[in-house]
């Protein structure tokens, strides 16, 4: 049971991590790495000021996206410490 969560866990991540990097791509072009984690999205964020209402609403999105990155990433880290 705990293999499976870890790993429907790791699917939950691969798909929070692909949303958000294509948000990151439409909010600072060129700057989106790969393999990428809660810090550098964090970093990333925080130098994007957008404007518009698009791009607030975008960044808003993202911001949640990394709040379920964080919780994911969390709970992987607790699902590794009881295995």
């Amino acid at each position: 049971m705990l293999t499976d969560r870890r790993a429907e866990l790791i699917s939950q991540r691969v798909q929070t991590v692909n949303r958000l990097q294509r948000m990151l791509s439409e909010l600072v072009p060129g700057e989106v790495k790969l393999n990428l984690t809660a810090p550098q999205a964090r970093e990333i964020l925080s130098r994007r000021r957008p404007r518009d209402i698009a791009g607030k609403t975008l960044k808003r999105l993202a911001l949640e996206q990394l709040e379920d990155l964080t919780v994911i990433d969390r709970r992987i880290k607790a699902s590794d410490k009881r295995n």
